[in-house]
């Protein structure tokens, strides 16, 4: 009998040692493919002559540091990026977030309650499923066109 329970101990201990792991699941990083990945593309509805932003992520998979310098948009008088903040008496507001670096290999996060792009003065209403172009300057890249679709909320990824 004795020789019974003791192997079935002993499968026990190995199962539950494996379930009890502490070591956490290294994040995988992205290979560098050479190129500026911009994904996760979209804007928020507004009518003609008010503002919106704009979302987005890019990854630098090339080897060197890039800038996001400058943005354009055909149908916003000006168009910028941002960041959201909040003060120490808790209330909020968007300040110009100026220039922005994305070294090799890392994100750059455009995103609601963070930094994003500020579209001012639009020139046309912007409607859930139209989309709005919109041109990136970076220091290295160069001008990279995108296109935002218009929605209320950021799709599900």
């Amino acid at each position: 009998m004795m020789n019974r329970i003791i192997p079935g101990i002993l499968f026990f201990a190995v199962l539950l040692s494996g379930c009890s792991s502490t070591q956490k699941e290294q994040p995988r990083q992205k290979s560098l493919s050479g190129n500026l990945e911009i994904s996760k593309i979209w804007a928020r509805p507004a009518g003609q002559g008010v503002n919106s932003a704009a979302y987005f992520t890019v990854y630098n998979g090339t080897t060197q540091a890039d800038t996001l310098i400058g943005i354009a948009s055909e149908d916003a008088a000006n168009a910028e990026v941002h960041e959201s903040y909040v003060t120490d008496e808790g209330l909020s507001g968007m300040r110009p977030a100026g220039i922005m670096a994305i070294p090799s290999g890392d994100s750059l996060a455009l995103k609601p309650g963070g930094f994003h792009v500020m579209l001012m003065g639009i020139k046309r209403e912007l409607t859930a499923g139209d989309s709005i172009k919109l041109t990136l300057q970076f220091s290295r890249s160069g001008s990279k066109m995108i296109s935002a679709g218009i929605r209320r909320q950021a799709a599900s990824n």
